[in-house]
């Protein structure tokens, strides 16, 4: 058994533009013997996008020995019809060979030399010249051997690796492509890691693919609990025999654990004396600290940006930081300058960033803009909101809730604009606003809580969750028992609460899912781990 496979190691398949050929290749003579005598067989595919045979113009197969001019097969004008034997001579003129060529399936084409009595004994030296006589690109492999059987060779690849991203602890799946580029069926026997301890599970994969196909590697990723990349070769067992870059048995897969769209993160307090980050898979609840540096001596709000970025607000020292996604590095937005006590936070279109400050401008209060260069400008003094969001618009909402009064204010984002109220907020007792979510163009969701003194003895705090429509300034009592540091819309209908809820006598404390249709609340991560939640924040996607 004889054979070789070209382009030989470590090249990939030959590619020609269209209508270009390449110029005559060598070969080595691979003999066998049959009735006629000694014989020898060279199987070109001719591969289109990699799936399906190409279904333009045959390319042209034109051999030669050196030195004798050089010959064309062609193929039968119908399946019925034999081959028409054309001659192989050399630099005499004497023939020493003849050739045939069929038009097999899936792209590939065979031609069968068998040579003469004085082919046979002279030291011949082959060459062969593919034309792509077809405008479109394509691609070509080619086997010489000794017998039919042996000049059916698979060749392996594989096409772009999926690029897989989940939150910390959460999956992501994806699929690549494993490709036939040889004349001969692949078979794959198994898919297996280099390296043990592997985030990725190759959950599928063809077992078989013949010429000029593909078929899915569907992979799935399980991100470790920590931020960062991570990347693992899987090695095919299949009856590709050449070990070479050409011949890719290795498919690299790839994943990073980050802050991805739907990702959940709440600032809570460690415990101790610092407050941190950490994510939640949604699916889940499983927990993970979103990066070693993040700890805040007093943080106050935190929200999501587009590129999946956490920004933080922080009371003492007063600051706003930028937390990475991927990797957990800490790196100041800005410090100080018109900042006293920021409180609450919101990210505006163009990646500015609101912040509630109570304590700037003498203590009169406002809202401050912090460019994504960290440079800080004024948008309102003279205004105490506790909370505010920003509609996909750009207007800004503000949440007001003061002694035995509450509002929701709307500001111009264009400088010297002036907070305009909206909406009265009913109360029914001293009020201490806590949160506001955004739920439509039409409504907004704010929590607050009331304090109550029945008798005269003690103070009992009920929370609320309340549904304002800022178009006929009707406000809608949804729900009673929610403490709630922070709120977050999941996604229409699913409100995340981070506080205590505490509905019939119950106390459950952690990061409440609210269904705003049912009505129900659950737990969406293990109360046990929070401690004193002070925001919540959803990755937009």
């Amino acid at each position: 058994m004889k054979f070789e496979v070209h382009p030989p190691a470590p090249s990939g398949p030959l590619q020609l533009v269209g209508h270009e050929d390449s110029g005559f290749l060598p070969f080595s003579e691979q003999l066998g013997v049959a009735g006629e005598g000694p014989v020898m067989f060279v199987a070109v595919v001719a591969i289109g996008d990699g799936c399906a045979p190409p279904a333009g113009v045959d390319p042209g197969v034109v051999l030669r020995v050196v030195g004798g001019a050089a010959v064309e097969p062609l193929p039968p004008a119908s399946p019925g019809e034999p081959p028409s034997p054309v001659t192989i001579a050399d630099a005499s003129g004497v023939a020493v060979a003849f050739a045939t060529l069929r038009r097999l399936d899936r792209g590939v084409y065979r031609v069968r030399i068998v040579l003469t009595d004085e082919g046979s004994a002279a030291n011949l030296r082959w060459e062969l010249r593919i034309a792509n006589r077809d405008s479109q690109a394509l691609s070509f492999t080619w086997v010489v051997a000794d017998s039919e059987d042996e000049a059916k060779k698979p060749w392996i690849d594989f096409g772009e690796p999926p690029k897989l991203e989940a939150g910390p602890s959460g999956t992501a799946t994806g699929t690549a492509q494993a490709f036939n580029l040889g004349t001969g069926d692949l078979t794959i026997g198994a898919l297996a890691a280099a390296t043990p301890g592997s985030p990725f599970e190759v959950i599928d994969f063809p077992r078989s693919l013949a010429p000029n196909s593909c078929g899915d590697v569907k992979v799935r990723f399980t991100a470790p609990p920590e931020l960062g990349k991570f990347g693992v070769d899987y090695v095919a067992d299949s009856n590709d025999r050449v070990d070479s870059p050409g011949h890719p048995h290795r498919l690299t897969l790839s994943g990073s654990a980050r802050v991805v769209p739907g990702s959940i993160a709440i600032l809570h307090s460690d415990g101790a004396d610092k407050q941190v980050l950490t994510h939640i898979d949604p699916a889940s609840g499983k927990r993970a600290a979103l990066g070693q540096t993040a700890r805040f001596s007093f943080g106050s709000s935190v929200a999501i940006d587009k590129r999946g970025n956490l920004i933080v607000a922080e009371h003492d020292p007063p600051r706003v930081v930028r937390v990475d996604g991927a990797t957990g590095e800490v790196s100041e937005l800005c410090a100080g300058g018109m900042l006293v006590g920021p409180e609450g936070i919101a990210l505006e279109p163009g990646g500015s960033v609101l912040v509630v400050d109570r304590g700037a401008f003498g203590f009169s209060g406002g809202l401050i803009r912090v460019g994504p260069d960290g440079r800080q400008t004024e948008v309102v003094r003279n205004f105490r909101p506790v909370a505010v969001a920003v509609q996909p618009t750009g207007r800004i909402l503000a949440f007001v809730d003061g002694s035995n009064e509450a509002s929701i204010h709307a500001i111009d984002p264009q400088p010297g604009a002036q907070p305009v109220k909206l909406i009265d907020v009913p109360t029914d007792s001293e009020t201490s606003g806590q949160a506001m979510a955004i739920e439509s163009a039409d409504t907004v969701l704010v929590a607050d809580e009331r304090f109550f003194a029945p008798g005269g003895g003690i103070t009992v705090t009920i929370g609320h969750i309340r549904r304002c429509n800022l178009s006929n300034g009707q406000s809608q009592p949804l729900a009673e028992g929610p403490q709630a540091a922070g709120l977050a819309l999941e996604r229409p209908g699913s409100l995340l609460i981070a506080g205590v809820d505490v509905t019939g006598g119950t106390s459950i404390r952690g990061v409440i899912r609210f269904d705003l249709a049912a009505g129900t609340r659950t737990l969406a991560s293990p109360s046990e781990l929070d401690r004193e939640p002070r925001a919540i924040a959803v990755a937009p996607g």
